[in-house]
């Protein structure tokens, strides 16, 4: 439910809110991606006071669009704000640029992000082909900053809906000490039918990572359904 422009909380415990309204890559299969430059993006003080009125929130993620296509200083005056609120155990950052653009996390970033201890970073990789050199030098730094990096795919026809490719990605992802978190099923939007698979595809998915892949290394898979 939409608590502010810019701010939603649809459980007890976890608030987000629209830090920005560009992002780092328009995905097809994004549900916002019509919203994007459109939506308003959410004011820090209303925040604050959102949370500061509901004791049960433990947890707030910055989304948009993209956080991290905002300059250093804003990305820290808000992080800095919300990890100063006794209340919250976890501020999270979701942001594409880990994938995309891990060049856009300097080692001062970084060490700023990691002083307070409850930062942590929530992406977005769909291929193992994705997991390049730059990308993994990023997630050593890191996993040595102390910040944790969970990741959710998309379940993409023709992308990795091949068992074997989403098992080489969740294993590549744990080689890194990325999360393997979650993977959805692609939600239907607009446009990308093409994209989407089936319920059985997912459930078979889930079973060949069931038995392959160890417990670190296995996400759970789901269905966001936005009116639940």
């Amino acid at each position: 439910a939409a608590v502010a422009p810019g701010i939603k909380q649809r459980y007890p415990d976890r608030i987000l809110a629209m830090m920005n309204v560009t992002c780092s890559t328009y995905c097809r299969h994004c549900t916002r991606r019509g919203l994007l430059g459109q939506a308003c993006r959410a004011d820090l003080e209303t925040l604050i006071a959102a949370i500061q009125a509901r004791p049960t929130v433990r947890e707030v993620l910055l989304s948009g669009g993209d956080p991290l296509l905002l300059p250093d200083e804003e990305v820290l005056r808000w992080v800095n704000a919300l990890t100063a609120l006794p209340q919250l155990d976890a501020v999270r950052l979701c942001t594409r640029t880990p994938v995309v653009l891990p060049m856009r996390w300097t080692d001062t970033l970084i060490e700023a992000l990691a002083t307070s201890g409850r930062v942590w970073v929530q992406t977005q990789f769909n291929h193992p082909n994705e997991l390049s050199p730059e990308v993994q030098s990023l997630a050593a730094r890191l996993a040595r900053a102390g910040i944790p990096v969970s990741n959710q795919s998309v379940l993409l026809r023709g992308i990795n809906d091949d068992p074997a490719v989403m098992a080489k990605l969740c294993a590549g992802l744990q080689r890194n000490r990325i999360r393997p978190y979650y993977i959805f099923l692609c939600d239907p939007i607009a446009g990308i039918n093409h994209f989407r698979t089936s319920v059985q595809t997912a459930q078979e998915m889930r079973q060949y990572l069931l038995n392959h892949l160890g417990g670190l290394a296995c996400p759970r898979v789901v269905a966001d359904l936005p009116d639940a």
